[in-house]
């Protein structure tokens, strides 16, 4: 009997453990960075760079969710755009630490001042 309370408070714990763990929040990427670079290529993907993060680290080169639709990459091609142009500062997401490190963001996000 105590073998198996054991094993239940064990299974539980973990249970509860990985779901803390989707629960946390988005990733942020990189903070407070100004955009240096800006490039859209023909298949829709639109790669990046910045500089100055805050939080995070700087991308070389970053993009974009993969496979998002010509709308999806205009959106983001603009808001990019308009950060190189003006010098406004942009916060980027992602889902995960991972997606991060591959530089790879889900959300942009422009700062003002």
């Amino acid at each position: 009997m105590k073998k198996n309370i054991a094993i239940m408070s064990a299974i539980f714990i973990s249970f509860t453990m990985n779901n803390d763990a989707e629960a946390k929040g988005p990733a942020v990427c990189f903070d407070n960075a100004r955009v240096t670079l800006v490039k859209v290529h023909d298949d829709y993907s639109v790669h990046f760079s910045t500089a100055g993060s805050t939080n995070g680290k700087d991308f070389n080169y970053g993009t974009t969710t993969r496979n998002i639709d010509y709308s999806g990459t205009k959106g983001m091609h603009k808001m990019l755009s308009l950060a190189l142009a003006t010098g406004i500062k942009v916060r980027g997401e992602a889902d995960y630490d991972s997606d991060c490190e591959k530089q790879t963001i889900k959300s942009l996000t422009l700062l003002s001042d």
